[in-house]
């Protein structure tokens, strides 16, 4: 049996325990059936400390990373970090909104006086990602 592939489902923390958080995981897990969804709103770090000492791990065990901003259009440092490193790592990255799937370009820093380690920045979106493109995608 094929291992599942793992996509990480990058969201604020500002979004956590929200309709808007279970909507678009419901939406993900239509997009890519085949993949397992990795949520960090389910994880069992305690503090930043310990996520930081367990994302290597996560990040090299990923076959992909989705993310999607607050419904403000921001996310926080942590998503800033962990998708500039799925990045680096040559792992897919895309933004989930209602358009579907778009690749993701990078993001748009937010200006100081609105800035903050919970809101950070804006994502910017490539093209049009098909999800049988992505891991775990629907054929």
């Amino acid at each position: 049996m094929t291992a599942r592939p793992r996509v990480y489902l990058c969201h604020p923390m500002t979004t956590y325990r929200s309709e808007h958080a279970a909507a678009m995981l419901a939406r993900l897990t239509e997009l890519l059936p085949a993949a397992e969804i990795v949520d960090p709103e389910e994880a069992a770090w305690e503090s930043d400390h310990d996520w930081l000492a367990a994302w290597p791990d996560v990040l090299e065990s990923l076959a992909g990373l989705v993310v999607f901003p607050d419904r403000d259009g921001s996310v926080g440092v942590g998503c800033v970090t962990e998708a500039t490193d799925a990045l680096a790592f040559d792992i897919p990255a895309a933004i989930l909104g209602r358009f579907g799937l778009r690749a993701l370009e990078g993001f748009r820093l937010l200006a100081k006086p609105e800035r903050s380690p919970r809101r950070f920045a804006r994502l910017i979106p490539g093209r049009s990602v098909e999800a049988s493109e992505f891991p775990g995608g629907r054929l």
